[in-house]
C-alpha cells in the first residue's frame, strides 16, 4: 500500500486528469493531500467540448498567475469571450488548478506529463516481474540524468534554456 510508503500529509499534493475514480480514492487514502488537476488535460476538454481554441493561451495565462488579481482579470476576459468556458473553469475548482488558488504546496508541477513520460517509457517494461521492472526504471532514470547532467555541464549561462 503506498499509504503504508508515503503518509498522509497537508505538504503532499496529488496533480490529476479528473478522473473520478481517482479522486475519490484520494479522498479515502490521503485526505489532507490537496489535489490538482492536470492543466494540459483541462485545456484539452476547453478545446474539445467548448471549441476553445482561441482560448487556450489565456486559460493556460490565467493557470499560470502569481497574482490573484492578475488572475482574476484573464478570468473576466475568459468569461466575456466565452461564458461557457468560463463556467466550465469555475465548475473545475480554480483552486484545483489556478497556481495563486492552489491551496497545497504544487512545486509548479501542473501537469501529469512526468507520470505519463514514465508511463510511456516503461511500456513494455511494464509486463516484467517486480524486481527486473525496479532495474527498468534504475537503468532508464540513470540514462537520464546521465544526459542532463552532461548538458548542464556544458551550459555556462546562469540561466536554463527555457529562461533565457
Amino acid at each position: 500500500e503506498l499509504s503504508v510508503v508515503i503518509a498522509d500529509d497537508y505538504c503532499l499534493a496529488f496533480v490529476s486528469d479528473r478522473h473520478l475514480s481517482i479522486g475519490k480514492a484520494l479522498d479515502i487514502v490521503y485526505p489532507r493531500a490537496a489535489q490538482g488537476i492536470c492543466i494540459h488535460h483541462l485545456l484539452s476538454n476547453v478545446v474539445k467540448s467548448y471549441h476553445g481554441k482561441n482560448l487556450v493561451g489565456l486559460v493556460a495565462k490565467a493557470s499560470k498567475a502569481c497574482r490573484v488579481t492578475d488572475f482574476q482579470r484573464m478570468m473576466t476576459d475568459i468569461c466575456k469571450i466565452s461564458p461557457s468556458v468560463g463556467k466550465y473553469l469555475i465548475e473545475a475548482d480554480v483552486r484545483k488548478w489556478a497556481r495563486c488558488r492552489f491551496v497545497g504546496y504544487r512545486y509548479d508541477i501542473r501537469t501529469t506529463n512526468p507520470a505519463e513520460s514514465i508511463n510511456a517509457a516503461l511500456r513494455s517494461p511494464r509486463e516484467y516481474p517486480v524486481i527486473p521492472l525496479l532495474d527498468s526504471i534504475r537503468e532508464m532514470l540513470t540514462r537520464w540524468f546521465y544526459e542532463r547532467r552532461n548538458l548542464s555541464s556544458k551550459h555556462n549561462h546562469p540561466l536554463t534554456k527555457d529562461a533565457e
